[in-house]
């Protein structure tokens, strides 16, 4: 029996691929230093991390570093809404003007909800064709009014966003409701 030897060449292989979302993923991260949680949909990992400057996600696939504009070449589209409130004050009232504290590259929905139902959407462009800082009046309608209010915030095409301050001038009305 004769005996051969054969020399196989190194295999290397690279690979990029993406890992299949369940529609019923929710995922809740918390930063400890302020409890601040953060909820994201679809998002299919079962822990995150931030580790040295890159964000991991892991699953029963692996882990994978989350980077990046976009998700299987999709837009990320973002949003977060703020809690019904009355501002501490049990008085009907209008919210006349958003004054918001913001980085974007883009531009930015806000839309404002009454009680009552009655919605209003604005948006908002950044006024610099960087991603800085910026300041923002958003002028709100005269007709709506109401006792609670809330407001959301989304990109518009993906962009990239933070609001770090918003405050409003409220108009109460005298009479309780």
């Amino acid at each position: 029996m004769n005996e051969a030897h054969i020399t196989l060449p190194v295999l290397t292989i690279y690979g990029t691929g993406t890992v299949p979302c369940r529609e019923e993923c929710l995922v809740i991260c918390t930063e400890l230093s302020s409890f601040a949680s953060t909820q994201y949909n679809n998002f299919n990992f079962n822990s995150m991390c931030k580790f040295g400057d890159n964000y991991l996600g892991c699953n029963e696939l692996g882990i994978f570093k989350l980077d990046g504009d976009t998700y299987n070449n999709i837009q990320i589209d973002a949003f977060f809404e703020l809690l019904l409130s009355d501002f501490g004050i049990i008085n009907q009232k209008r919210v006349r003007e958003l004054y918001i504290g913001y980085e974007t590259s883009g531009s930015l929905i806000f839309t404002l909800k009454t009680d009552d139902g009655n919605e209003k959407t604005y948006v908002m462009t950044a006024k610099k064709g960087n991603q800085r800082q910026h300041g923002g009046k958003i002028r709100i309608s005269r007709i709506d009014k109401g006792r609670y209010w809330a407001l959301k915030i989304e990109n518009v095409d993906g962009c990239d966003f933070s609001v770090d301050s918003i405050k409003g001038m409220v108009i109460v009305h005298e009479k309780e409701p």
